[in-house]
């Protein structure tokens, strides 16, 4: 009776094998980030478009009933409206909200005639910056694409 060999055979992958299959996942990380961290911007845009809109809506209750707009600053917590995007704690917020009496030629308008709303990103955001919205209904952004600030 022949005794047994044992045989050398060993399953699994080999170091070139593991650094191949890392080379595509890192290239395929790489190529994927750009559009989500694009996505996640424009989501937090939209958030803050609707924030402003919803804002708006209480200025207006809150002028019909005190014959005046609200001016508060990003951040306030004194005030009736909530002051931020998002259902968290303010200091996680992609948007801090304000608002303030409109200007017309460097003259800033009383607040019972008009208020300007703002949203202030506080992650970096360069081509839309600070979205702005008033009781005129004037929309617009301080960053370097308009376009994308209210499509």
């Amino acid at each position: 009776m022949p005794l047994p060999t044992t045989s050398s055979v060993v399953r699994g992958f080999s170091l070139i094998e593991m650094l191949v299959a890392l080379g595509i996942v890192a290239l395929l990380a790489a190529l994927a980030y750009p559009p989500y961290q694009d996505a996640l911007r424009k989501g937090r845009r939209a958030d803050a478009r609707m924030a402003l809109m919803t804002l708006m809506q209480q200025q207006e209750r809150h002028a019909m009933q005190f014959q005046t707009y609200l001016g508060f600053e990003a951040g306030a917590t004194d005030v009736p409206f909530q002051t931020h995007t998002g259902s968290g704690h303010a200091q996680n917020a992609p948007y801090w909200l304000a608002a303030a009496a409109c200007m017309a030629d460097g003259t800033a308008l009383p607040l019972s005639d008009c208020v300007e709303l703002q949203a202030h990103p506080q992650r970096a955001d360069d081509d839309v910056g600070t979205l702005t919205y008033d009781s005129r209904g004037q929309q617009g952004c301080s960053g370097r694409r308009p376009a994308l600030c209210w499509p």
